[in-house]
């Protein structure tokens, strides 16, 4: 019987005939060995008469890499030819992984690692600067918790004033901002008012950051964390300053702003860090000379928890 005439077999047998040819290019000689495997395993099995005839007259229409004629090699090398050929050729070819100019020419590496020394991981008294934003009466009143955030910034004012940290701070437009939380006033010297919402580019900040200064790493914290202080550590990260961010001393209106913020701040290279942490380690040892009053910043913090005062 020829399997072409068969109102079922027949129908198979023209879809893998018209479908041949585009196998023939796309196999190469290990699908022909899975599938004359596959093939093996499947007329081996108890299957009903019936099914083991259709499998076999399927299976014998599927071509094989000894049955491609002369012309169906050439152009399976050819295609592959031609893929190699296009990579070879591709302009992008060797710059995977890097970032690039419009004009498609490499600018950086991405991702690549720092190089030595490039980022102090390790904070130091006398190349620290501290930079309190905007921790403002109005600002205050709306932020959650703004008692608690006071008493972080406090302390790590008032340990960089005993270690002689320089310290800088910030209002924005406290005209309708208000002043600074009164609690912080005595900590910090008087405030370089603002406009913009980044403070770089303000007279005082970028005198007291700039290069010959001996600042080479820069403490953020206030208000808000995705506002004033975002853009102020992203225009910091621009220069190749090292910026660390205190999480616990800085706070947005809502929390959702507040974690994006740092998730995208640590994304661009910010370093995230706890008031605790940084105090430590400006004192290194127990030996320092202010660690007792360091420690007892510390403690006193931790009893206070919450008292309301601003």
């Amino acid at each position: 019987m020829n399997t072409a005439d068969h109102p079922i077999l027949g129908s198979a047998s023209r879809r893998t005939a018209s479908s041949s040819e585009s196998a023939m290019i796309r196999s190469t000689g290990k699908i022909g060995t899975r599938l004359e495997r596959r093939t093996m395993s499947l007329t081996s099995r108890r299957w009903p008469s019936s099914r083991r005839v259709v499998i076999r007259i399927v299976a014998s229409a599927m071509p094989r890499p000894s049955t491609l004629s002369a012309a169906g090699k050439a152009s399976v090398g050819q295609h592959r030819g031609s893929v190699g050929r296009e990579i070879a050729d591709h302009p992008l070819r060797g710059q995977v992984g890097r970032a690039l100019a419009p004009d498609g020419k490499a600018i950086r590496p991405l991702h690549s690692p720092p190089s030595p020394g490039a980022i102090p991981m390790r904070l130091f008294p006398a190349t620290s600067l501290v930079c309190v934003i905007d921790v403002q009466e109005r600002l205050l009143a709306v932020i959650p918790e703004a008692e608690r955030l006071v008493a972080r910034v406090a302390t790590l004012a008032e340990a960089a004033k005993i270690l002689g940290v320089r310290r800088l701070l910030t209002e924005q437009y406290p005209k309708g901002l208000g002043a600074t939380a009164p609690r912080l006033r005595p900590l910090l010297p008087p405030a370089e008012e603002k406009l913009s919402f980044s403070c770089v580019g303000c007279p005082g900040f970028d005198a007291a950051a700039a290069a010959g200064s001996g600042v080479s790493a820069i403490i953020v914290c206030g208000l808000e964390t995705h506002v004033c202080v975002s853009q102020t550590v992203l225009d910091l990260l621009a220069t190749g300053m090292t910026v660390f961010v205190a999480v616990d001393a800085v706070a947005s209106r809502h929390r959702i702003d507040h974690d994006v913020a740092l998730r995208r701040l640590e994304g661009a290279g910010a370093i995230l860090t706890t008031t605790e942490a940084i105090l430590f380690e400006w004192c290194r040892s127990a030996d320092h000379p202010s660690f007792k009053e360091i420690r007892t910043l510390v403690v006193d913090r931790e009893r206070e928890g919450t008292s309301g005062r601003i």
